[in-house]
């Protein structure tokens, strides 16, 4: 006897291969488990440490240090509030497009052994909260990063759109989609 015998795992109900469903009194399809319930498997509401996991924190981590490095460089004195306002809002942009892109490539990322626990692909969190999630981070994020200057935040807006809106669909295609992606990055 396996551990998936004993502890039966339902897959989420978006994830149910066609055909492998059972209507329900409405008429929709809904997840078939082993489990002793025929109630479909609903993530509750996301957990902090999922919601977390969609930002990718050490890639943010790793552009806000080159992000405060390059002010450090820059000439001049970069007062306090318009760094702090640049990190902030460099680390919701980031963020918003990270979890932007874990909300687009959830059915490519259930497919890899690298991926396929993040918060999405196992289920742990429904696509609408992921969804809404990296929409507010850049709602919040774009206002901070305009407040600092508009160059600043005309490049958070380049950046956010050519990461999830180019860079994302691109790199299931093409090689290319590597340069584009690199521009977000710079």
């Amino acid at each position: 006897m396996d551990l998936q015998t004993v502890v039966p795992k339902a897959p989420a109900p978006w994830a149910v291969p066609v055909g492998q469903g059972k209507a329900c009194a409405s008429g929709s399809i809904v997840a078939v488990s082993d489990a002793a319930s025929d109630a479909p498997s609903v993530p509750s509401a996301p957990s902090l440490r999922d919601l977390l996991a969609l930002t990718k924190p050490r890639i943010t981590a790793l552009v806000l240090f080159t992000g405060a490095a390059g002010m450090r460089l820059a000439p001049g004195a970069t007062p306090l509030h318009e760094l702090l306002g640049a990190l902030v809002g460099m680390a919701g942009i980031v963020s918003s497009a990270n979890a932007l892109n874990m909300w687009w490539e959830r059915d490519v990322d259930a497919l890899m052994t690298r991926t396929r626990t993040r918060p999405l692909p196992s289920g742990r969190m429904a696509p609408d909260a992921a969804l809404a999630f990296g929409i507010a981070l850049g709602a919040l994020s774009l206002p901070l990063l305009f407040l600092v200057n508009g160059a600043t935040g005309w490049l958070g807006l380049l950046s956010l759109v050519l990461y999830v809106a180019v860079y994302t669909p691109l790199k299931k295609r093409t090689f290319a989609a590597l340069l584009v992606g690199a521009v977000p990055v710079a």
